[in-house]
């Protein structure tokens, strides 16, 4: 299953009471990390929220954020908290009296402005509850249809790199005996054109020396494995994105003991392209759920 950590999704809504909009992104991250921003008279529905973001995302950064505004209708006038604003008045006159120079110059605005005084929206009832989590789900589902989407495009991406991966690695296998035997020929003669009697015993055994050296068959083995153990991971049914980047550690790892042994142009060449095909796929496995 490929679901990409990157996503966005963004629901805006009106009835007769409020309306407003959720909006749902997420970014790479190692772990789940939610953080929910709703009004501070929302609490209820941010837990109910967090819940149900947590069944279906298991890895990354996920800001979700709530904005609510009352539908102002023509006939109503700003709904003031007259307790509140009387009890901010009654602690400034306390607050004068223990001043050495009390200052009352206080604007009626600032009164306003301060949190609580007018009540932005009318409380709570189930039906607007019900309403801002049916529509928090709508959103819900189209980040979740986004993140699918995203990851099966990181999919076909990562198992195009593979096929390339899996092509040159079939060359490297196919020029295997040829490299050997050319570097054995070399070497060979190069012992030939010395002017001294040598050990043919020890001729063999220095031989035998390099050509384990010079064979790569265990590291293009291990690969093939890697290969097809990439691909096979995208039928899992869970997140997949650790798993991933454990495997082209492996890849990695094979591809640079190849880099080590080589010498002669062809491994060289086939290491230095299977590393370039794998730090490629890396930066898309980074994405992955």
């Amino acid at each position: 299953m490929t679901n990409s950590m990157t996503s966005f999704a963004r629901t805006d809504f009106e009835n007769a009471d409020i309306c407003g909009s959720w909006e749902i992104k997420s970014v790479n991250h190692r772990f789940c990390d939610i953080a929910i921003r709703v009004p501070e008279d929302l609490r209820t529905v941010e837990s109910k929220a967090r819940e149900s973001i947590s069944i279906i995302v298991k890895r990354g950064k996920i800001d979700c954020t709530l904005r609510v505004s009352p539908i102002t209708k023509g006939t109503e006038t700003t709904n003031i908290n007259e307790n509140a604003a009387k009890s901010l008045l009654s602690a400034m006159e306390w607050v004068c009296t223990l001043m050495t120079t009390p200052s009352r110059n206080v604007s009626p605005l600032e009164i306003l402005a301060w949190p609580g005084v007018v009540n932005e929206l009318e409380p709570l009832t189930n039906s607007i509850v019900s309403y801002l989590l049916t529509n928090f789900e709508l959103t819900l589902e189209q980040f979740a249809i986004s993140r699918a989407n995203e990851g099966q495009k990181l999919e076909s991406i990562i198992k195009k790199q593979l096929t390339k991966m899996a092509a040159q690695v079939s060359y490297l296998e196919e020029r295997i005996p040829d490299i050997i035997s050319s570097m054995t020929k070399r070497h060979k003669a190069r012992l030939s054109e010395l002017d001294k009697e040598l050990d043919h015993g020890r001729v063999e055994q220095e031989s035998a020396i390099l050509i384990s050296k010079l064979d790569i068959k265990e590291e293009v083995d291990r690969l093939f494995i890697h290969i097809q153990e990439t691909n096979s991971v995208f039928d899992r049914q869970e997140p997949i994105g650790r798993r991933l980047d454990f495997l082209m550690q492996e890849l990695n790892r094979e591809a640079n003991t190849i880099g080590s042994k080589s010498v002669h142009v062809d491994t060289t060449s086939a290491s230095i392209e299977l590393k370039v095909l794998i730090e490629q796929v890396r930066e898309q496995v980074q994405n992955v759920e």
